[in-house]
């Protein structure tokens, strides 16, 4: 018979163990493989808990795969430097600088998760994607210079803190519910360029989409065009990485249902999509835009509805 354990407080710090294979253990306590510098490989089928600090300044992993922890501690992998890979799947609370400064971290699979907490990924230079979409609150710097970061996906957010996404300057979109909107860009840290996105106009799979650029946009011209083109000319907008290229390459006789829908949407110039002139009247509205109105839109405090 099986007998569960918990590792205990500190019991492997700053040894040189190289791999873990724990199938018993469901606990794993504060500091317990802190500054382990050689520890590769890890095995916690069942382990719940992961304890403040459990694992800082473990240099050499690259991998936490924890398949039925529902909590993570604080500063659990601080500093794990060469971590590229983070899987709790039903984890629900992420702590306090959970995963700062992991430089290589670029997927982190913790979709469940409802809260997030101080600097849990700043200093993540390498994170491209924020998915969660069960996450109710973002603490404070939560995503600080996370300069990769291109995509994030907070559609039932109630709260975000203080400078968030500060220095994320390369965050193409971020989907936020609708009650949220009137959060000043300044105060969460988005940079003009960011699209906002509210969570009524998106479909989550659009997170799979190879270029988040042409999906921010596609928003910046407002859901009615964006939702269009992504259901009648997806293909177009997959294969080539430009907004503007793609739509040059619509075929319309292939896509008829897009001339009258598009005649609904509300563009600053009228648009008669009837004929094939379409293309160029797309184009055109792509352009609008002056340097001037670009420069306004990157210092403005309030963020963009898309609607």
């Amino acid at each position: 018979e099986n007998t569960t354990v918990t590792i205990t407080k500190g019991q492997y710090k700053k040894t040189d163990i190289i791999s873990i294979d724990a199938p018993n253990a469901t606990s794993i306590e504060i500091e317990a493989f802190s500054e382990c510098l050689f520890l590769q490989q890890t095995n916690f089928p069942i382990a719940t808990d992961i304890g403040n600090d459990a694992f800082t300044a473990c240099m050499s992993l690259t991998k936490a795969d924890f398949p039925i922890a529902t909590s993570i501690g604080d500063g659990a992998f601080n500093n794990c430097v060469n971590l590229q890979q983070a899987n709790f799947p039903i984890a629900t609370s992420i702590g306090d600088l959970a995963f700062t400064n992991c430089k290589n971290l670029t997927k982190a699979d913790i979709h469940q998760a409802t809260t997030i907490g101080q600097w849990a990924f700043a200093g993540c230079i390498n994170l491209e994607q924020a998915f969660f979409p069960n996450a109710t609150s973002i603490d404070s710097h939560a995503f600080e210079e996370c300069k990769n970061l291109t995509q994030a996906f907070f559609p039932i957010a109630n709260s975000i803190k203080q400078d968030a996404f500060e220095n994320c300057n390369n965050l193409q979109y971020i989907v936020l519910p609708k009650k949220l909107s009137a959060v000043k860009r300044i105060d969460i840290g988005l940079s003009g360029q960011t699209i906002v996105i509210l969570g009524k106009d998106f479909d989550d799979s659009l997170c799979e989409f190879p270029n988040p650029a042409v999906i921010a946009q596609l928003y910046s011209q407002g859901p009615i065009l964006a939702k269009t083109l992504l259901l009648f000319a997806e293909p177009e907008l997959t294969t080539f990485p430009d907004l503007k290229a793609a739509i040059s390459r619509i075929d319309l006789q292939k896509h008829q249902e897009l001339h009258s829908i598009l005649e609904q949407v509300p563009f600053q110039n009228s648009i008669k999509a009837s004929d094939n002139t379409l293309h160029v009247d797309l184009l055109n509205q792509l352009s609008l835009k002056t340097t001037e109105e670009s420069t306004q839109a990157n210092t403005t405090t309030q963020i963009k509805e898309t609607d």
